[in-house]
């Protein structure tokens, strides 16, 4: 046999191996393909379809917290059954914790820091004028019965009272940078003080000046909420329901999904036919606990209204700053400091001995303007 029939012989043999091995780098080069792009294509597209799903069910919830707190439910009680194929749903009472805090007196102001977590105590700096004979009180308000507490100017609940006058002076960083920033502990008023956990309620403290007369008066409270959480898809997705506001996305990409319920300021005539700017503030706070998660059939939880509360209504207040300590603050500053919503808060940052804080700020210059501040429990039962 000739070498030319050999090497046919041959080609014949390696044509059938290499048809072979091409087919197998296809096979394994197309499931390489599915499984690098295809199946994280499809799980986040069941992800959207998932989270658009839940969306639209924690709007539900969204609109039976408002009409609850509003009135316009008819009724006192809602049930909410979400039906959940993947992720969790959990319904806390912490959240993020608001303070809202209102200058009653021109020239004055005081910013407030360490308030996160269980303590009871926090910092308040004066950032305004200077308080000779300054005092303060303070109220823990449960169901609209608000019960005295006592205030400390310690981290505990053995040193001076709140009630005693600050001498010298409550005095700002120039006049006396000594006093300008106070440390407060709130406890109960009874024969052996216990400090107040800032997690059971909401807390109301007043700053006097010499002469009774109230400078500045802030409401402590935990929001809670109510939390989707999904990790189907590239990224782990949340759904936030709290505060009478939904927010949804990535944690740190979160976007409003409805209104929220600070109302922009408007501007009336007031009897007097003066121009008068009035910002309208509700507070709604969930209270409760639960969870469940996806596949679990729909076991639902009651929306019961516990009480709406005015916290305050006051004619002439100089500026009104929101703080929030949790991890939605950047979002609700963003969205609540948007002058074409017609926001007119101001994002503002500075100091509290050694903590930096970012507060929303609203003032009208020289002008005061009316403030009405109203608080709604919303319980939630599984």
């Amino acid at each position: 046999m000739d070498a030319g029939s050999l090497r046919g012989i041959a080609d014949a043999a390696v044509s059938p191996v290499i048809g072979t091995v091409l087919i197998l780098a296809i096979a394994v080069l197309g499931i390489a393909v599915v499984v690098t792009w295809g199946l994280p294509a499809i799980s986040e597209l069941k992800s959207g379809t998932e989270l658009r799903a839940v969306i639209d069910q924690f709007r539900d919830l969204d609109a039976s917290v408002r009409a609850l707190v509003t009135g316009s439910a008819g009724q006192t009680s809602i049930r909410w059954q979400p039906s959940v194929d993947a992720g969790s749903v959990s319904v806390s009472s912490r959240g993020d914790r608001w303070i809202v805090a209102a200058t009653l007196v021109p020239g004055h102001g005081f910013l407030y820091g360490n308030a996160t977590g269980d303590t009871a105590t926090i910092a308040v700096r004066n950032v305004g004028a200077s308080v000779p004979d300054a005092t303060m009180k303070a109220w823990r308000i449960v169901g609209g019965q608000a019960t005295e507490l006592r205030v400390y100017r310690s981290t505990d609940c053995s040193l001076t009272l709140g009630s005693t006058p600050l001498s010298p002076a409550w005095g700002n960083d120039t006049v006396n940078a000594a006093t300008a920033v106070q440390t407060v502990t709130f406890c109960t008023n009874t024969s052996v003080p216990a400090r107040v956990s800032l997690h059971e309620g909401l807390v109301r403290l007043v700053v006097y000046n010499a002469t009774k007369v109230p400078v500045e008066s802030a409401w402590f409270n935990d929001l809670g909420e109510v939390v989707y959480q999904s990790s189907l898809g590239a990224a782990t997705k949340y759904i936030f329901a709290t505060n009478g506001a939904l927010f949804s996305g990535p944690l740190h990409g979160l976007a409003p999904q409805s209104d929220l319920p600070v109302s922009p300021p408007h501007t009336f005539v007031n009897a007097a036919g003066e121009e008068t700017v009035s910002l309208f503030l509700r507070m709604i706070e969930i209270d409760g606990t639960a969870s469940f998660s996806g596949g679990a059939g729909r076991p639902g939880v009651f929306l019961n209204l516990y009480g709406t509360f005015r916290l305050a209504e006051e004619g002439n207040v100089q500026a009104v700053r929101i703080y929030d300590f949790g991890l939605l603050r950047d979002v609700w500053y963003a969205h609540l400091a948007e002058t074409a919503a017609g926001y007119r808060f101001v994002v503002r940052e500075g100091t509290v001995g050694a903590e930096d804080v970012r507060w929303i700020e609203q003032t009208e210059g020289s002008t005061r303007f009316r403030f009405t501040f109203v608080h709604s429990v919303v319980t939630v039962v599984p």
